[in-house]
């Protein structure tokens, strides 16, 4: 993976600190062991993901299989079996699944003109009515290959397509620094903040942030609507119906034979078309990749098509191919999916003028203030 240089939003916005003294604290330091507290109920939706809540999942299964080890702390002297885990969670009344506390111990390095950090595991922490449940420690190194593969469970804020180990190294998500060195800041917030601002002054270069894309992945429906342009819903619409009509094995191939029989002779009606795009937004400027359309006859759902076989079956419209009409969007269309937010008619418009007029991390406070004015 690629890190990137961190950016001075990133540095403002997600790690939600104020500029204090800074007199007291180290103005450079090497390797200095830090614990950092990262607690569920603090991540804003803003940040585009919740790493508390998708961690302990990706690790709860890794535990179970024998694919990762879970120690008992970063000693790493006593290793905790997937049988010992489920009686500490029994014996608790609690789910390492709903982990409330997810710690990072990581190597803090810092001077005038750079910063870094090397992550050394990951620690878990619940709490039950009689008081803190301490499950274990995983080795960064140990479980960094599994993170690899994992997509980031991304809402409307966030970035399609990122792994779990590009999300962490973002940074984009509340912590606080609790322990520095030997130093121990549980009750002293502004002093471990001060030591925050050391590490990430804007000034200075990150070389482990990585900064996330502007990408979402995108499903709306056309709206069978007529208007002044040449291609619009309507016309899509019948262009789908008379290719489907003349040519039932296309529509047999898609998944039309677990609805229809080749003596089906009823007239076929395209009742919605969905269409599923990846859309980036590169210097202000938003690109549009559509990648699937998903055709509904009768109020049957066919399989999905991709937009390179629309091009190889022939779906040319008005001397154009479809991917270059859904590009162009020239027909109205409402949205239903942002990443992993599920959008309702109601909020469709606000989205839409949200995709456009505003930050991308920042699309649902964008609706909601629209919705309740």
């Amino acid at each position: 993976m690629k890190i990137k240089s961190g950016a001075l939003v990133v540095i403002i916005v997600y790690f939600s600190l104020r500029i204090v003294s800074a007199a007291s604290a180290p103005k450079q330091f090497t390797d200095v062991p830090v614990l950092l507290q990262i607690p569920f109920d603090n991540q804003s939706d803003t940040f585009g993901f919740n790493l508390v809540h998708q961690l302990p999942e990706i690790c709860y299964s890794l535990i179970l299989q024998g694919k990762v080890s879970l120690w008992d702390s970063p000693k790493k002297q006593i290793n905790i079996s997937a049988d010992g885990l489920k009686a500490l969670e029994k014996g608790s009344a609690t789910s390492f699944l709903k982990t409330k506390f997810l710690f990072l111990n990581e190597l803090w390095t810092t001077d005038a003109k750079k910063s870094s950090y090397y992550i050394a595991g990951f620690s878990f922490m619940n709490v039950s009515k009689s008081g803190n449940v301490d499950y274990g420690f995983i080795d960064f190194e140990d479980i960094k290959p599994h993170l690899v593969k994992e997509k980031i469970k991304s809402n409307a804020n966030g970035s399609y397509g990122v792994n779990v180990l590009e999300a962490i190294y973002s940074r984009r998500y509340y912590f606080r620094l609790l322990q520095f060195g030997q130093s121990n800041f549980k009750d002293k917030e502004e002093e471990s903040q001060t030591i925050t601002n050391v590490m990430f002054h804007p000034s200075k270069k990150q070389l482990n942030v990585y900064q996330l894309p502007e990408r979402k992945w995108i499903s709306y429906s056309i709206q069978r609507t007529s208007n002044d342009n040449t291609v619009n819903g309507a016309s899509i619409y019948r262009f789908f119906e008379q290719i489907l009509t003349s040519n039932r094995d296309i529509l047999f191939d898609y998944g039309g034979d677990r609805y229809f029989t080749h003596r089906f002779n009823s007239e076929l009606v395209v009742s919605r078309i969905e269409v599923e795009e990846v859309w980036i937004k590169n210097s202000g400027q938003i690109m549009y990749y559509p990648v699937h359309v998903i055709i509904y006859v009768n109020n049957k759902k066919l399989d999905p098509i991709k937009i390179s076989d629309l091009t190889t079956l022939g779906f040319w419209f008005h001397l154009k191919g479809m991917e270059d009409i859904l590009k162009e969007k020239e027909f109205n269309f409402e949205l239903s999916k942002i990443n992993h937010t599920y959008i309702s008619g109601e909020e469709s418009n606000f989205y839409q003028t949200a995709l456009f007029q505003t930050s991308w991390s920042q699309l649902s406070r964008f609706v909601k203030y629209s919705l309740e004015n």
